[in-house]
This record gives structure tokens, C-alpha cells and sequence, in this order.
């Protein structure tokens, strides 16, 4: 497709924000889904007229219903051309100091919330022969240190998105992945306040001498390389060409460094891996110390 019809979740800022004005700029009609009042004004006064903002909080069952009733009442003859899977969140934290409701919490928004819109939107995606696009992270093929609830959720997004990409193959739709690695988001450049904030409220002493110091390291290191990434609107012109292409691939890896840590993923013995990963994220641990009996 050259334009179309298209639904951009997680509109309200980062990638999400990038890929609703870059797509309006390009001449679709772009409906982002956004979860407040105030960021449906400011998306709006930043792009054309044919942008509509959509309140679309996918954890909301009556949220979901709510904006696709409406896109069935305005292209329920023709369908829609696109759907593209943004909204997301990310903790990083140690998986034994992990908040269970805070991972349904993920969950909920980076898997569940994209099964339900996504269910919602394949009968309109059906009528037109149209494309999905589901954001994931060079993190759904690897598991980066502290990071399990973001690349747990995107493992299970991956898996999502290649069911989807074989069961609706008969009706002519694409389902695509774009998984990023580095960008410079907000979210990335406050990594070391939050982490800060997580240890000051959750941590006890044991888990402040056990991690902290390991825990900082990489927050501050990934906020680096982080802040040093692609910019949201890199990754923006990305999903608009996997929606643009004649043949577009079934993946694209965006940001620095991303198609060698996916193929080093694949190729290194694990535990080698795992003491590059450490590395990259400027965590030196040190070796435990085992006792004889």
C-alpha cells in the first residue's frame, strides 16, 4: 500500500507518537489510540487534519470495544489497511524481588492487551487484505540482565506475532515484526530514577546488598546506550516502509547493534553469551565463592 486506513496504538509519546505523525505526513488516515484527553490535543495540534486521535487504553476491555465499534461505524464497508501494535511498558528490576502484580501489570499492556485489540481488529484487517505490525524488542530473542519482565512479555509478543503471521496468511494479511534495540525514548532517560525510586520502596537490606550496586550499574549503562540510540523517529520511517513495501519482510531489527546481538543470540554457547550481555549492560559481577563439604 502507498496510504491507507490505519490504527497506531500507544500514540501518546515514543514510537507510538512518532509512527502517527509520520504516517499522517505520508498521507494515511491515521487513528491513534492514545490514553489521556491532553495527549489527544497535543498529537493533534501537531498533525493534519486527517489524524483522530482514538482514547484506547488496551488493557480496557470497554476501551477496545469502544474504538473499534467506532472504526466498523466509519469503514465497516471497507475495512481498514492497517494495524499497528505499539503500547508498551517496561520495569527493570531482579526477578527475586519481582512484584507478581506488577508482571500481570506487563503483561497485561506488552501481550494481553495486543491478543484482545488485535482479535477486535482482524475482521476489518480481513475486508481489506491489510497489513499488522507488532513492535517487539531485540529482547524477544534474548534475555538482557534485570530485564525479564520487558523480554518475557516480548517473547510472548514474538509468539503472537508469528501464529498470527501463519493463520492469516489465506486472507492475504501481512503480520510483521519490528524489534528495536537502543532508543532514545523518555522512558529510557529516566532508567536510573526509576531504578533508584524501585530499590528506595521494594528493596529490603538483603536485596540492597545483594543487587544495588549490580542493579545501578546497568541503569545507568542502558540509559547510555539508550539515550545514544535511534531516535522514535527512525523507528517511525521503519514501520512506514514495512507498511509501504511491496514485499515487505516478515522482521525488521532496527537500532544500533541489533542484528548482531540477534545473530550472536544464536550462534555463542549460553553461558558465553550471558558474560557478553553482562558486559554490554556494565555489570561486573563477581564469582561466587562455592564451599566444600
Amino acid at each position: 500500500m502507498t496510504t491507507g486506513i490505519v490504527l497506531v496504538t500507544g500514540s501518546s509519546s515514543g514510537i507510538g507518537r512518532a509512527t502517527a505523525l509520520e504516517l499522517d505526513q505520508r498521507g494515511f488516515l491515521v487513528y491513534a489510540g492514545v490514553r489521556r484527553e491532553v495527549d489527544a490535543e497535543e498529537l493533534k495540534a501537531q498533525a493534519s487534519p486527517r489524524l483522530t486521535p482514538l482514547i484506547l487504553d488496551v488493557t480496557k476491555p470497554e476501551q477496545i470495544s469502544a474504538a473499534v465499534d467506532y472504526l466498523v461505524s466509519v469503514h465497516g464497508d471497507t475495512g481498514i489497511d492497517a494495524l499497528v501494535n505499539v503500547a508498551g511498558i517496561a520495569d527493570f528490576g531482579p526477578i527475586e524481588t519481582l512484584s507478581i502484580d506488577r508482571l500481570r501489570q506487563i503483561f497485561d499492556v506488552n501481550f494481553f492487551g495486543v491478543v484482545a485489540l488485535t482479535q477486535a481488529m482482524i475482521p476489518l484487517l480481513r475486508m481489506s487484505h491489510g497489513r499488522m505490525v507488532n513492535v517487539g524488542s531485540v529482547g524477544a530473542h534474548t534475555t538482557i540482565p534485570f530485564g525479564f519482565t520487558i523480554c518475557s512479555s516480548k517473547h510472548a509478543l514474538e509468539s503472537l506475532t508469528s501464529g498470527l503471521r501463519i493463520e492469516l496468511a489465506p486472507w492475504g494479511i501481512d503480520v510483521i515484526a519490528i524489534d528495536p534495540s537502543s532508543i532514545a525514548t523518555q522512558a529510557a532517560s529516566q532508567m536510573v530514577s526509576q531504578t533508584q525510586a524501585l530499590i528506595a520502596s521494594t528493596f529490603s537490606q538483603d536485596d540492597r546488598n545483594n543487587y544495588e550496586s549490580n542493579l545501578v550499574a546497568m541503569a545507568t549503562s542502558m540509559r547510555e546506550q539508550e539515550m545514544s540510540g535511534m531516535l522514535p523517529e527512525g523507528v517511525a520511517k521503519v514501520i512506514a516502509r514495512a507498511l509501504t513495501a511491496k514485499h515487505p519482510k516478515s522482521r525488521y531489527l532496527v537500532g544500533p547493534h541489533a542484528r548482531t546481538l540477534v545473530g550472536l543470540s544464536r550462534l555463542l554457547p549460553d553461558r558465553l553469551f550471558d558474560r557478553l550481555k553482562l558486559r554490554l549492560v556494565g555489570i561486573r559481577m563477581k564469582p561466587t565463592v562455592k564451599t566444600s563439604r
